[in-house]
């Protein structure tokens, strides 16, 4: 996937927002169309994107899961190996 922002370690909630973010202007979306993708409210998807720390896992999940990312959970130590597989697979 091209549109994409590239793969990188998602350590906060300002991380997470900035990825979403990134993401959804790649796809040329505003906020209210990624509202009707999910029926989340705009406000939760602008707050999630300003990285507040109180947004909700499932509706996070929901919002990365419709713009057709996954988060996976992996040990620490294949954070990096599995980053740079990720990046390849992205290339080109």
């Amino acid at each position: 996937m091209t549109d994409s922002p590239p793969p990188q370690k998602l350590d906060s909630a300002a991380a997470l927002g900035a990825f979403l973010r990134a993401a959804r202007r790649a796809r040329g979306l505003t906020l209210v169309d990624l509202r009707e993708a999910t029926a989340l409210s705009t406000r939760f998807l602008s707050e999630l994107e300003r990285g507040k720390p109180n947004a909700s896992l499932g509706r996070a999940l929901r919002a990365l899961s419709t713009l057709g990312f996954d988060i996976w959970v992996v040990p620490r130590s294949a954070s990096a190996r599995l980053a740079r597989l990720a990046r390849e697979d992205l290339e080109p």
